[in-house]
């Protein structure tokens, strides 16, 4: 019944096409303005709201000074529904490790009145916030099944996050040819798939921790428990016996120093990778050869740890025969190359469609196997580095308000910070890691719902006023 819900969907949208392929081409600001007098029952209205529309739609243009046309930061409805919002969103992302973009472009973008363009600099400047706020919480935290451990696969961040910085760039490419509506379709598809796959994930391990809850409790009573798989999944608390095992590490080495310096070498070379691209002229021989060059050092750096990956793990798995790693492990360097192309596609997914990689992040290092905890604390380090490089560019560009700006950053600190305490003590009262889970998937199922609904009005918008709805050019700014 499902398949054949989609297979109707898809007919819809398929018809539609050939609707949308006789719209005229026109002016955003000239389309926006022929929708305001549309309706004559309306015209009082639109005039009082043109700006906010034209914002909405994106139709200033980039001639404009935009630093006019912000919204003042000042106490009214529009900012106190978009601090609600932008609240939830942060926490809600956060406690996740999926960013928030979606509520973020939602506070900015429709309750603010900020401008397309403003709205994707602010939300960029605000999952940097939120991500430093929750990895400078998780760097104090140890793994959840061995203490000795960070929470923060180090690891995995490195053969992920050269990848995913070259995907952004290509994704920003795709951005800028694609229509408006057919972006909105992939993103619907794209964030059902991955909110159902997310709560299929989170039921499993659900019926895993009832059976390890009913396990410890036979264990406990000394009576007889039926066969069942046990998994450790750590509530949080311990045994003393457990406590005497796992020594506590000291915080200085929680720290993976070299990991986080090559981290840190990769940024610095696609930040001044990007920095320069900002001078050569669209799509001339110098713009493509500084793209270019992004994959053979994103290449580099991601065969690199692959290899040291794969080293380590046949020492480990000679070393310590029958001690299970989170991981699954790899038979081969290929595996951990084809982990890395997960990277690749969150960078091209959130380049695409205007969001931080941490919805697609979170759910493919589950899908790895890490435990819910790791998982969402590495997908907020990783987004460290990729949503600073766009602040870092935006800043460069002057897009990024002053005041609003220390307000969006500051509201994605506290919201964060507040999230992280609240999951984590959620856990540990309930011995429950898939709660984590089930708020990555109601993340990532709002934040579809949220960016589909914006779509939507800017597709009618743009639709109604006769406005153009094909595919641009390579060469188009964005």
């Amino acid at each position: 019944m499902e398949s054949r819900i989609n297979v109707q969907i898809l007919v819809v949208i398929i018809s539609t096409i050939f609707v949308f392929c006789h719209s005229s081409p026109a002016e955003d600001d000239v389309a926006t303005s022929a929708f305001l007098k549309s309706s004559s029952s309306r015209v009082s209205f639109w005039k009082e709201n043109e700006q906010w529309l034209k914002s909405f739609v994106g139709a200033i243009d980039d001639d404009e000074d935009l630093g006019d046309k912000w919204p003042k930061l000042e106490l009214s409805w529009r900012l106190f529904m978009g601090t609600l919002v932008g609240f939830a969103g942060s926490a809600l992302g956060s406690a996740a490790g999926v960013g928030g973009g979606g509520f973020y472009l939602t506070m900015l973008n429709l309750f603010i009145g900020f401008d397309a363009k403003t709205s994707t600099a602010l939300s960029k400047a605000m999952v940097m916030g939120a991500a430093v706020a929750s990895t400078l919480f998780n760097l104090r935290e140890r793994h959840p099944t061995e203490k000795n451990k960070p929470v923060i696969d180090y690891s995995m961040a490195v053969l992920f996050q050269p990848l995913l910085l070259v995907g952004i760039s290509i994704g920003v490419i795709f951005n800028v040819m694609l229509p408006e509506w057919l972006i909105t379709v992939f993103l619907c598809v794209l964030f059902f798939q991955i909110s159902s796959g997310a709560i299929s994930r989170a039921n499993e391990l659900s019926r895993r921790e009832k059976m390890l809850r009913k396990t410890e409790q036979c264990a406990t009573a000394e009576g007889e428990c039926g066969s069942g798989e046990y998994v450790a999944i750590s509530s949080g608390d311990e045994s003393p016996a457990e406590a005497e095992e796992n020594v506590p590490t000291p915080f200085k080495l929680m720290i993976v120093w070299s990991k986080t310096a090559m981290l840190l070498v990769t940024w610095a070379i696609f930040l001044l990778l990007q920095i320069t691209k900002l001078y050569a002229p669209d799509c001339s021989a110098w713009y493509w050869i500084l793209n270019a060059v992004q994959i053979p050092v994103a290449l580099g750096v991601t065969c690199y740890e692959a290899w040291n990956q794969k080293r380590n793990q046949r020492h480990q798995l000679h070393s310590e025969l029958g001690v299970p790693d989170e991981r699954k492990a790899p038979s081969g360097l290929w595996k951990y190359l084809l982990y890395a192309t997960y990277g690749l596609g969150g960078g091209i997914i959130g380049g695409l469609l205007g969001v931080g990689g941490g919805a697609i992040m979170g759910p493919a290092y589950l899908e790895l196997g890490l435990p819910p905890q790791v998982a969402s604390s590495t997908a907020s380090f990783v987004m460290v580095f990729s949503s600073s490089l766009s602040v870092m560019e935006y800043w460069l560009l002057d897009r990024l308000p002053g005041a609003y700006g220390v307000y969006c950053v500051s509201l994605a600190v506290v919201a964060s910070l507040c999230g992280q305490v609240i999951i984590k003590r959620v856990v540990q009262a309930t011995g429950r890691a898939s709660l984590i889970v089930y708020t990555l998937a109601f993340s990532v199922l709002a934040s579809g719902i949220v960016l589909t609904i914006l779509g939507a009005i800017r597709i009618y918008i743009t639709w109604t006023s006769g406005g153009y709805m094909g595919f641009n050019s390579v060469c188009a700014a964005p």
